[in-house]
């Protein structure tokens, strides 16, 4: 297998990335989300919104893909905090299928690197409290919890998220 390569995504991406958003939700929020809701995403709805994202004029952030041998194995997304305290995670999924091989490290690495060189400061993010494995992945690269806890809305289903930051070099 070669060497992963990161690279910016572009719109011709969504629908991989529409994919993986789903196939990683299905895994990972095995037993936070409802079975019913989980079995509902739909990957071509996923295709469209990431198609949206990716090809506004102005976008917010920026996201970026892992590949290995032409294959789109993860992707990351991050700018600015929407508070204005920073850089932001806003997004982090690697194919659940190629969980444990270190590509999650190499797209958070690139997303620090990103909002440091755009002059943040620090950085932060939002895991769902109950994701026992991202929070352990975002610990151990150097993530503290910060306190901050809301409930975010996502494809109907009310979810408490807890905030972390680091700050960046």
């Amino acid at each position: 297998m070669a060497e992963p390569v990161l690279r910016e995504a572009t719109v011709s991406d969504a629908t991989a990335i529409g994919a993986l958003h789903v196939a990683s939700w299905r895994v990972a929020y095995a037993g936070d989300v409802p079975p019913d809701v989980l079995s509902g995403l739909s990957m071509l709805d996923s295709a469209r919104r990431w198609e949206e994202i990716l090809g506004a004029a102005e976008r917010k952030g920026t996201v970026v893909v892992l590949e290995a041998d032409g294959w789109l194995g993860g992707f990351a997304g991050f700018g600015p905090a929407g508070d204005a305290s920073g850089g932001q995670l806003y997004a982090l999924y690697v194919d659940p299928e190629r969980w444990g091989r270190g590509w999650g490290g190499l797209l958070l690495g690139e997303a620090v690197r990103h909002l440091s060189a755009a002059g943040h400061r620090e950085a932060m993010l939002w895991v769902l409290d109950t994701n026992t494995r991202a929070r352990g992945f975002y610990e151990s690269a150097g993530w503290k919890p910060d306190g901050a806890t809301k409930t975010e809305e996502m494809h109907g289903v009310a979810l408490p998220v807890v905030g972390y930051r680091r700050p960046l070099p």
